[in-house]
C-alpha cells in the first residue's frame, strides 16, 4: 500500500493567541488496497497544527474501484487511533480486489480542535 497526500492545508495558522481559538486543517489522502487478500487500508493524517486536545475529524472515504476488481463497496470505516499529532482512519471493503488488482481509497477531511 502506498499512501499519497494530494492536499494538506492549514486553515488557521498556529500563530493565533494561545488558548484563544481553534486550529484547523484540511486534507486529501489516498491509499491503495491491492491483491487477493487485502480488504482494509489505513489513511494517516499527520497533523500540522499544535492541538491542546485531540481534534475532531470530519469526512467520508470514497472508493475508486480498479479495473476488473472484485470489490464493490466500502463496508466500514472507523478511527483506528488519534492523538494531538496524528489520526489514522481504517477503511474496509466488501471483498479483496483480486490477484494483481487494486482499488484506491481517498478521503477529504477537515480536522479541527482547540489550539495548544
Amino acid at each position: 500500500m502506498t499512501q499519497t497526500t494530494a492536499k494538506s492545508v492549514i486553515v488557521f495558522p498556529g500563530n493565533l493567541v494561545v488558548g484563544a481559538g481553534q486550529a484547523a486543517e484540511s486534507w486529501q489522502v489516498s491509499n491503495t488496497i491491492a491483491g487477493a487478500s487485502a480488504v482494509t487500508c489505513d489513511l494517516t493524517f499527520t497533523l500540522k497544527n499544535d492541538y491542546g486536545q485531540i481534534p475532531a475529524i470530519c469526512g467520508t472515504p470514497m472508493l475508486t474501484i480498479g479495473e476488473d476488481s472484485s470489490t464493490t463497496k466500502i463496508v466500514a470505516w472507523y478511527v483506528k487511533s488519534q492523538s494531538t499529532s496524528s489520526i489514522v482512519v481504517t477503511v474496509e471493503v466488501d471483498q479483496a480486489a483480486g490477484s494483481g488488482k487494486t482499488n484506491t481509497i481517498t478521503m477529504c477531511a477537515y480536522i479541527a480542535g482547540q489550539q495548544a
